[in-house]
């Protein structure tokens, strides 16, 4: 007990060390900086990446080339593509003109999605991505003013956006085209209901993420956690009629994609896509891959399970409270884990992060150094988690070949979680609402310090 309790203090002193680091002046010149290596990276990734083994196609032959794909295809009638990956690649390499050795995304999402890239599809590649990137800013800048009319002493939207650029979960959403950026809206909303007491509309926010099904696991999780059956029933009535929706429409893809599932799970983790277990990984079986795939895929998944595990423990601790500031923190620390617990959660998908980090803001728990050392610790290690990642890949392979690396970023937002909630057992007084403007002085300082 002693010694667990000497763990803990040095822990809380390490967080309150990296908090008092981040500083005001820090605060406002380190997310810029970061936005700009970010284009730079961007910009240098085509001629190094060779150097480092890595895939040198442009940014824009990323994950949106699926969601092209799909949309072309069902423009012209091939929605039998849609589940037939073998077949994907081919097609997507004569659609994009792209060398027969170049890598390729396959698409793997419920065929329904697709709908939503046939407009898209029928402009030139190019400007579909374009145009991509435009609705996906747009979906960013909706959620966030969402998030902004809901919770308290949050700052200006446009402030905020900007600010939200400099993450680089996002950043990367943007860049390669990821859906993941397009339910920060229904998530919002999933959150706002939760906090009204609405849980039918809470559920159908929460069936929109049928398209995505992997990111609703956990966050149904949540909801049976918080014993909200009406919100899980809902939720389960909107993900199937979404999918009776894609049955009417695209009936043999629908079917494929239910029975050919356990296929595509064992394509993408034999390495056939270039994703699974890769340094992008974050959730608790593509960590464990990372770490122990190339030496035992049994012993990975046994870790993975065993990750999983504690995670659903973790949410027999979330604490009940009655203060709002404490209300604001469990539900960030449940937000959080929820989106842990996803089978197949990748850095992009971390964007969705932004949701708890705004109640986290709103909550007040940024004026304790702990609090922003956490949050400092999760900003960096979804920034550096990829190339810490590819760095240890590298040295363990050179001197005991075999290629293991720790996904770090995981760790530190699993630090996150525990500081939310050692915050929540004595929560702060909640933030005060800001001027009309969003810029009361208090507001601007606190703003500051939290990035």
């Amino acid at each position: 007990m002693i010694r667990g309790r000497r763990v803990v203090n040095v822990v809380v002193a390490a967080l309150e060390a990296v908090g008092r680091w981040v500083t005001p002046e820090r605060a406002r010149v380190y997310p810029r900086t970061i936005l700009a290596a970010l284009m730079l990276s961007g910009v240098l990734a085509l001629p190094l990446a060779p150097l480092f083994g890595l895939d040198a196609s442009p940014p824009v032959v990323r994950d949106f080339a699926a969601f092209y794909m799909a949309g072309h295809a069902l423009n012209h009638g091939r929605s039998e593509l849609l589940t037939d990956i073998e077949a994907q690649e081919t097609y997507q390499h004569r659609l994009l003109e792209l060398p027969t050795d170049a890598k390729w995304s396959p698409w793997v999402y419920p065929p329904v999605l697709a709908f939503a890239f046939a407009p898209l599809a029928t402009l030139p590649y190019h400007a579909a991505w374009g145009a991509s990137v435009v609705l996906l800013a747009g979906a960013l800048w909706l959620a966030l003013a969402m998030l902004r009319r809901e919770l308290p002493g949050l700052p200006a939207t446009r402030s905020s956006f900007w600010r939200a650029l400099t993450f680089f979960p996002v950043f990367s959403c943007l860049l390669v085209g990821q859906v993941a950026l397009f339910l920060l809206v229904p998530l919002a909303g999933f959150v706002r209901a939760l906090r009204h007491g609405h849980e039918v509309r809470a559920g159908l926010w929460l069936g929109v993420f049928a398209v995505k099904p992997q990111l609703a696991l956990g966050l149904g999780v949540l909801l049976l956690f918080r014993r909200q059956w009406r919100a899980a029933g809902t939720a389960v009535v909107t993900a199937l009629a979404i999918f009776a929706a894609s049955y009417v429409l695209l009936p043999n893809a629908t079917v494929q994609w239910f029975t050919h599932a356990p296929q595509v799970l064992r394509y993408m983790r034999q390495g056939a896509s270039p994703s699974w277990g890769s340094y992008i990984a974050y959730g608790p079986f593509g960590s464990a891959s990372l770490l122990l795939h190339s030496l035992s895929p049994e012993l990975a998944t046994a870790v993975g399970v065993a990750i999983t595990l504690g995670l659903l423990f973790a949410f027999t601790r979330l604490p009940r409270h009655e203060s709002p500031s404490g209300r604001l923190l469990t539900l960030a620390a449940g937000v959080t884990l929820a989106l842990l617990l996803s089978p197949h959660l990748y850095v992009y998908d971390l964007a969705l992060l932004l949701v708890p980090f705004w109640l986290v803001l709103s909550s007040g728990a940024l004026e304790r150094a702990a609090i922003r050392g956490a949050v400092a610790l999760v900003y960096a290690g979804c920034f550096l988690g990829t190339y810490l990642s590819l760095a240890q890949v590298t040295v363990s392979e050179t001197l005991f070949g075999h290629g293991m690396a720790i996904q770090f970023g995981l760790i530190a937002i699993l630090f996150a979680v525990w500081a939310i909630l050692r915050a929540a057992s004595d929560p702060p007084r909640p933030r005060a609402a800001s001027r009309s403007d969003g810029s009361s002085a208090e507001s601007r300082r606190d703003i500051r310090t939290s990035s």
